[in-house]
Order: C-alpha cells, then structure tokens, then sequence
C-alpha cells in the first residue's frame, strides 16, 4: 500500500534506513532514536508544511519497506507563486525492488498538486527511474564547475586513493606544494590567484535574508522566504556537507555596498565546495575573484560549485574547467513555460533551496548529536553554530569551527586585507 508518511512510521523508518545504506556502527535503539528526531525535523516539522505535498512510503505487511521524501518549497515564477516539491532519501528495501516501489513512490509523487518537482543531488540510478516516469535530467545545471588551486596537490590527492601510492602521500605533499608555489610564479599562468580589491565581511543572517531578494530578481524562477523559512535555510547550510569547516562571506566595495556573498565547505582533504553564490551579472567577477582568493588563504586546493547559466563566462574567464561527474538535478513539471525557463537556466536555485538541507548524512546519529549541541549552545543562531564543532559530524575531532559571532573569525579577514 502506498501512503503519506505518518509520525508512527518513524521508528521502522530507522530499520529501513540501515537495511538500505547499511548502518553497521549505531544500535538499533540509537537509530531509531535518531530518527524519531532528525527526520520530523527535515520532513515534518519545517516553515512549509503542505498538507497536500507530505512526504511517501510503501507499505507491506504493516511495515514501510520504501521512502520518499518530500518537502515543499515556495518559489515564484514571472512574480507569480508557484509549489515546489524537493523530493530526497528514496530508497526501498532490496526484496521489494523487483515489485517498483520506486516507481510507484515517484508516480505517485508526480501526480501531485505542486507546479515543479525537483531532485538537484541524485545519481544515474535515481536518473533512469525518475526520466522512466515522466521527469527529465536538467543539463545545465546537472554541470559542475572546477577551479583549480594547487595542481601537484589535486594530482596527489587523486594518486593517494589508489593503495600503492598511499603510502608516499606523506613524503609527496611538501615536495607537491613546493612546485606549486613554483608554478604560482610563472607568468600568466592559469593557476595565479587574483588579489581582491573588496573586503570580506561576515555573512550575518540579516544580510542574508534582507538581500537574498535583490540578488535574484532577475531571474524568472526563483526562491520567496520569509523571516522563519529563511532561518531554518540558514541553520541547515551547517549540515550541507558533513566534516570540515564552513564559511559565510560577503564581499563589499569600499563604500561598504555588499557585492554578493559565498558559503562554502571546506572537506579536509581540500576540496572547497560552494554552497551557495549569490552575485549580480556585474559584480560576478568580483565575487569569484575573492572566493578563490578566501579558500587558496585557507589552504584549499580545489573550489567546485554548480554551473549558473548567467555566470558560465565569469566561471570559464576565472580558469574555470566544467565537467558532468557531479549529482544530477532532476526536475519534473506540467508547465511548458516553466520547463523551458528551466532549460535554459533562468532560475536562482542554490544547494540550500534543494536536496543540500535534507541531508541525512548518512549517519543520522552523528547529526542529530551536532544538532542537539547546536541547539544547546544558545539561542542565537551566530553563537551556536560558532560553538559546532565539525567532529560532531564525522567523528574525526582534530578539526573545529572556531569563530566569534559566526562560523569563522571574520576578523583575521579584514586584517588580511588591510596588511596588503
């Protein structure tokens, strides 16, 4: 039987979950728990309750043996409301995928009341069964974007995952970051790094939700928030990508005219991946220009985002490389006129505003920890995230977020700026 979620199928959503992904760390009693608190959360317990728009399960000898996720979303289409249904976390139990529970779940997803569905973080298996259905693959934005920071080091990152250079990764990488320094000095090269003229500020959640507006107007689809959804938009981006450090930073100009902003994650291994970039067609340069500067100062040694249509010459300008091994964004829709603005990428549509805020991380245990020490910090969003430390999602606990009133020390930025 397939079926809206109801708050009763929580505790059997976590033997599902560990069937499917194969949870062998956590008891199940410390999953269940997890569940019955994380999953509301992300699901249920959101600004954008729908009654109409909830999310799926099938259901078999009065259990749920798949899942759908939904969650619906406002957005505005030529000024227009439209409803937006982010679908995430399908999955069904290996004995009943022979019967199409998965597709079942879709159809029955599809034949709902929203104007657009969309799946912006799924792979080519989850491709095949939603195009199956009536949905499509969005090219555009299924592209992804690449800067390249320390050549030598990106090469020696790729080699160490194979087993039998592993080994020499720790005598490779100073050799590797002294011939980057090297290739750095070469004229003209296409791994130098532009000095910004702009200062870095901290991104607050004031400006965030009070600009957000300016900066996607143009577009013809594009996200609406309110004080309360944009908060919870705003403390979810903590949990986009697990493990790492996070940063939120506004550029302004020196007469303190906010330019854009940029989060992104900075993973350990080195790989900065953008979150969100929100930038003007005339300050886009800009931007750019301080987001790699920003993640070369703190080490990284490659920046990766998703393509914007209205951006792809600034990206290609800035030394950008463009590929298609990254998540597929899916989308779904009745609308022709929707579909094609779609297509040709007049949309605002950052990870925040899809599948990135429902990540359950694949340790729902982890997570729901970093969140309650969140929670517990204080009531300021600013000082709780301050106080997050990264481990809490990965378990690895030699890196923290340390900052004062935000997720890194602005402070040490604007000095940085002002020494040159």
């Amino acid at each position: 039987m397939l079926r809206a979620l109801c708050r009763n199928d929580l505790p059997q959503l976590a033997s599902l979950h560990q069937s499917v992904w194969g949870l062998e760390t956590q008891s199940a009693c410390e999953l269940r728990d997890s569940y019955e608190r994380l999953f509301p959360a992300l699901f249920m317990d959101h600004p954008w309750t729908d009654d109409e728009i909830t999310s799926l399960v099938v259901e078999e000898d009065s259990r749920p043996v798949g899942l759908l996720g939904v969650m619906p979303r406002t957005m505005s289409f030529h000024g227009q409301p439209v409803r937006v249904a982010i679908s995430s976390q399908l999955c069904v139990d290996s004995q009943n995928r022979s019967k199409l529970a998965g597709v079942q779940l879709l159809k029955r997803l599809f034949s709902g009341p929203q104007d657009l569905t969309i799946a912006d973080m799924s792979n080519a298996m989850a491709a095949r069964v939603w195009t199956g259905v009536g949905g499509w693959v969005v090219p555009l934005l299924s592209l992804q974007w690449l800067r390249v920071l320390r050549p030598c080091q990106m090469v020696l990152s790729l080699l160490r995952r194979q087993s039998v250079i592993r080994r020499i990764g720790v005598i490779g990488r100073p050799v590797a970051g002294t011939i980057d320094v090297l290739i750095r000095k070469l004229p003209r090269g296409p791994f130098q790094i532009e000095r910004s003229p702009h200062r870095s500020v901290p991104l607050t959640f004031e400006l965030f939700h009070q600009k957000l507006p300016e900066f996607t107007r143009h577009a013809a689809l594009r996200p609406e928030y309110d004080e309360a959804s944009a908060r919870w938009v705003w403390e979810r981006a903590a949990f986009v990508f697990l493990g790492g450090e996070l940063h939120r930073v506004a550029v302004v100009d020196h007469d303190n005219r906010c330019l854009g902003w940029f989060l992104y994650h900075l993973s350990p291994d080195g790989t900065a991946r953008v979150i969100q970039l929100v930038a003007l067609p005339q300050t886009i340069n800009a931007v750019l220009t301080h987001l790699f500067e920003h993640a070369d100062q703190r080490g990284a040694i490659t920046v990766t985002g998703r393509a914007s249509a209205d951006f792809l010459a600034a990206f290609s300008d800035k030394q950008c490389l463009f590929h298609r091994r990254g998540k597929l964004f899916l989308a779904q829709t009745r609308n022709p006129e929707l579909r094609a603005a779609i297509d040709r990428g007049d949309l605002f549509f950052s990870l925040l505003e899809g599948e990135g805020c429902l990540n359950l991380g694949g340790d729902p245990v982890c997570q729901l920890q970093a969140m309650s020490a969140m929670m517990s910090a204080s009531h300021s969003p600013e000082k709780q995230f301050a106080s997050l430390p990264v481990s809490a999602f990965s378990g690895d606990h030699s890196h923290e977020i340390h900052g004062s009133g935000g997720i890194v020390d602005f402070q040490s930025d604007r000095n940085a700026v002002a020494s040159r």
